[in-house]
């Protein structure tokens, strides 16, 4: 797909001035890395994947006999000294972390670091360099042992709490420019272990991004006995990654009759379903996929962070269907103070060939500054690229700097991914083409998402046995308390709050914290409680039918599916959306009843929880595609 001439300019840039070892500080590096081994383990294969990534990926500025680069500001691999060192450590340093006018490579593996050091070495270093640095025994020895890096919150790793990956939630996102923006209903997921993205369900849009932790849950029932206040944001806004989700046109209704505003805008409740309808999502180890339909067509979407390029590649499968709909993927993010260009940069021409085109071969970008030699930013920028079955796709920057993935009408299903990131100059655009241009050298398929809605392997492991402290007898009754698994790996707080009955006895128990229990066992002296599910909103009802489980949550009713018989959740569907959902934190939706025809019952709180009904008990049929009010009235 990508064919990049010069637009590596500054890929592998090692370039400068002194040589020999590196100096004994050096050695003091703790990224997880077993750098010792890798070297260690340097043969003709390695050589063999260093020469094709030097090939495909390093010629076009460095030159292929070592002696003259194609660029006179890149380095001939085979004249010396280095700048930033010679030895293949100090060459890793700089391909990691950049030095100079070089970006960092990080979105390479340690291993194909390693290939291509290799290649240069033998190739250009050994037979041309003077005080050639071979790899010894006591170089070797000169690495420490192993220590892995711990990522994750800024805050202290010690009490914070696992709520298996994804919590749903409201969330309030307090931006730079002092606007806030509130969202009732929000999937937050860990894409990375620095990365987090929020989901606005009610639109399928993203509510925010932000590296370095997750929630801020200090105020909330997750971390307070009351908990009044909402989830706010742990860590920084990525710049230039706050825009993107799917965009709705005035898709008709019946006969003429086009979208309103009004309903555009309804702030407390999803989309009318002609446009969105969010199906749920499943989980796979780390993985989470969304299920859901935007205008008739059927999606899923799994994201996956690289915090290396600052940026996300979505993968998407998108049904069959006669609408064409359009993915926002990104929006310049210029301050007025320099003139935003945008456009398609393609990767033959390397340069900016229009607002509009095919989406195989090129690169969407908004910058508030372009270099007139090279069509590549000098100041911020936002760019996204495609691949994968992208046939018709087409990609438009719009007026706005809005970079627009528009998918046609298809008789079949297609997958692709999306990868968007954004930076500052030129050294780290070229690191973001770079990561894509690695992706196709590693002939990696776009991975069909479909293997990742079957079940993963568990999450949480076996069962937690606890203990049955008898009653006395005698009295006018008997109580007999079955104690909580406290403590428990996942520091889950045990606030219980609604439970019900397996047909073969087991009872199944929600927390108000998001978990589902199954409790097995429960005549014996020990029973035994196995953790199902996680990161629910707020589970105040429970009812389990024909043997699966129901949740009602603040924002919808939700039933899980275990694919497997593994004895965890699935897929968390979204059985029934709730039509308004309040962000005051004393809005619950209580309980779950059922009767004999299937059709579900729930209560919704008071005062603030429904802008037209005070007070309501909701019916919600059988298949849980529509609902009544019962009564209203209740405190």
């Amino acid at each position: 797909m990508i064919r990049t001439l010069r637009l590596l300019l500054l890929i592998f840039a090692l370039s400068g001035g002194s040589g020999g070892l590196f100096a004994a500080d050096a050695f003091a590096v703790q990224d997880g890395v077993d750098h010792a081994r890798l070297l260690g383990n340097l043969d003709r294969v390695a050589f063999e994947r260093g020469q094709r990534i030097y090939r495909n990926l390093c010629v076009n500025c460095h030159g292929a006999d070592g002696k003259t680069p194609s660029l006179p500001i890149a380095r001939a691999f085979g004249v010396g000294p280095f700048k930033f060192g010679s030895d293949p450590f100090r060459m890793y340093q700089t391909l990691t972390k950049g030095n100079g006018l070089m970006g960092a490579q990080s979105w390479m593996t340690p291993v194909e670091r390693y290939d291509v050091i290799h290649y240069i070495r033998e190739a250009f270093m050994r037979p041309l360099f003077p005080g050639f640095q071979a790899i010894d025994k006591e170089y070797l020895s000169r690495f420490p042992e192993t220590v892995v890096a711990v990522a994750g919150s800024k805050k202290s790793e010690k009490n914070r709490r696992d709520f298996g990956g994804a919590l749903s939630s409201q969330l309030r996102v307090n931006r730079s420019d002092g606007s806030v923006s509130d969202h009732p209903s929000i999937l937050s997921i860990r894409v990375s272990d620095s990365m987090t993205i929020a989901y606005d369900l009610h639109r399928m849009q993203q509510a925010a991004m932000w590296s370095d932790g997750f929630l801020d849950l200090s105020q909330t029932q997750h971390e307070r006995p009351r908990g009044e206040f909402v989830p706010t944001i742990d860590g920084d806004l990525q710049e230039g990654l706050q825009q993107f989700g799917w965009l709705y046109h005035g898709m008709p209704r019946s006969g003429r009759e086009s979208l309103s505003a009004s309903q555009l805008l309804a702030p407390r409740g999803p989309l009318p379903e002609h446009l969105m309808d969010y199906h749920g999502f499943y989980v796979s180890g780390d993985r989470f996929v969304l299920s859901y339909r935007i205008h008739n067509r059927e999606i899923l979407e799994m994201p996956n962070g690289e915090p290396d390029i600052n940026g996300v590649t979505h993968s998407f499968r998108v049904g069959p269907g006669t609408s064409d709909i359009s993915l926002l993927v990104g929006q310049g993010i210029g301050d007025g103070s320099h003139a935003t260009v945008g456009g398609l940069l393609t990767f033959d021409a390397l340069e900016l060939s229009g607002q509009s085109g095919e989406a195989d071969g090129t690169v969407a970008m908004s910058s508030t500054g372009m270099q007139n030699a090279l069509s590549s930013p000098d100041g911020d920028w936002v760019a996204g690229s495609a691949r994968g079955t992208t046939e018709g796709i087409q990609w438009k920057v719009d007026s706005k700097q809005r970079l627009i993935l528009q998918i046609p009408p298809s008789d079949q299903s297609r997958e692709f991914q999306v990868t968007r990131s954004s930076g500052n100059g030129s050294a780290s655009f070229f690191s973001f083409v770079g990561f894509l241009r690695i992706q196709e050298l590693r002939d990696e398929d776009v991975s069909s998402v479909l293997k990742f809605t079957q079940g993963g392997i568990s999450r949480w492991g076996g069962e937690i046995a606890t203990k049955v402290l008898k009653g006395n007898k005698g009295g006018a009754y008997e109580k007999d308390e079955i104690t909580l698994p406290e403590p428990n790996p996942w520091n889950a707080w045990m606030r219980t709050a609604a439970l019900d009955f397996f047909e073969d006895g087991r009872m199944a128990v929600s927390t108000h914290g998001g978990d589902v229990w199954v409790v097995s066992d429960l005549e014996s002296a020990d029973p035994r409680w196995k953790r199902f599910a996680a990161g629910l909103y707020e589970p105040f009802g429970l009812k389990v039918i024909r043997d699966q489980i129901y949740v009602t949550c603040k924002d919808r009713i939700v039933r899980l599916h275990d694919f497997n018989d593994d004895h965890e959740a699935d897929f968390y569907e979204s059985f029934y959306a709730d039509w308004d959902v309040s962000m005051f934190f004393h809005a619950f939706n209580f309980d779950l009843q059922v009767d004999g025809d299937g059709n579900l019952y729930y209560a919704k709180s008071g005062q603030y929880t429904d802008f037209r009904l005070p007070g309501a008990v909701i019916k919600v049929s059988s298949d849980g595609k529509t609902s009544e009010v019962v009564a209203t009235g209740f405190r």
